[in-house]
């Protein structure tokens, strides 16, 4: 039987490009291209061989579905993993600077960006600059939701449990601090993601 293909990565990148372009979205059609050429070649861990670029691509979907359609915010998404996981031809991390978007976007995406070296609190630095940052918080939100859908493919079960940890200690305060900050403004978004991800984490609790 044929497998059932989750997401069509060319069918979300014309839908993602044709947005841009009705609304004149310049960081997000700079963006989107860039994007597709620096995950070229890379490809979701797991055994179905998915082309990364599915995953900003889905997040991006997944904004825009949620009314969350600002410019700066959809190019961060698309963007949001080229610095710590693209290298350029001599091998390098790519910097911020030659993202080709303004500069709103390039500091969403270094805040998005882990250490390359973990060190001890490492984590509560970044959680706490990602929560001051409108773009780079909700891109984390989505990011992490987008994270729990799909790891039953790819993560070991000890992975798995410390993701669930993880993801309770420091990206549920991050959705509800959404609520907090932001209001009416993105009440739904914010009410339908706290419903999947409460189900997934309470699914995966159950079982591991």
């Amino acid at each position: 039987m044929e497998q059932l293909k989750l997401f069509d990565e060319e069918l979300m990148y014309r839908y993602i490009e044709t947005y841009a372009r009705n609304t004149e979205a310049e960081n997000t059609i700079a963006a989107l291209p860039f994007a597709k050429k620096m995950h070229a070649g890379q490809w979701r861990k797991g055994p179905e061989k998915i082309p990364y670029i599915v995953h900003p691509l889905s997040i991006a979907c997944h904004a825009l579905a949620l009314g969350f359609c600002q410019d700066e915010l959809i190019a961060t998404i698309l963007l949001h993993d080229v610095c710590e996981d693209c290298r350029d031809e001599s091998g390098n991390p790519i910097p911020s600077e030659v993202l080709p978007v303004d500069d709103i976007v390039k500091e969403a995406v270094l805040l998005l960006t882990k250490p390359a070296a973990e060190y001890e609190g490492w984590e509560e630095t970044y959680y706490r600059g990602i929560a001051g940052n409108r773009l780079a918080h909700i891109t984390e939100v989505l990011d992490r939701c987008n994270n729990l859908s799909t790891m039953s493919a790819s993560f070991s079960g000890e992975k798995m449990k410390k993701y669930v940890l993880a993801s309770k200690e420091y990206v549920l305060p991050l959705l509800e601090e959404m609520e907090q900050e932001y209001g009416d403004d993105c009440y739904a978004a914010v009410f339908l993601l706290r419903y999947k991800m409460m189900g997934l984490l309470r699914t995966f609790e159950r079982l591991l």
